[in-house]
């Protein structure tokens, strides 16, 4: 049996069809995450509990990179493995 490809589009469809983030929301995530485990949130700690569909490590990218109405930063990762 031949599994079907999903359209080219859908990617940039489902990249598209999420929200803008804010510093705000970004900054309840993590005291939410702190106050949950007792750790700072890392790009490797999964997805976000109080925001459905979103992780950590693709919160990291749009600030770094500057994605969905944040402004980016030149190098390093904003969340880091530490």
């Amino acid at each position: 049996m031949r599994l079907r490809r999903r359209p080219k589009y859908y990617r940039w469809r489902k990249r598209m069809l999420k929200p803008p983030l804010t510093i705000a929301n970004i900054l309840c995530w993590v005291d939410a995450h702190r106050q949950v485990t007792g750790k700072w949130p890392t790009l490797w700690s999964g997805e976000i509990a109080a925001a459905r569909y979103e992780t950590w490590l693709a919160v990291n990218h749009a600030l770094k990179d500057g994605l969905r109405g944040l402004h980016g930063r030149e190098k390093g990762d904003i969340l880091s493995p530490s």
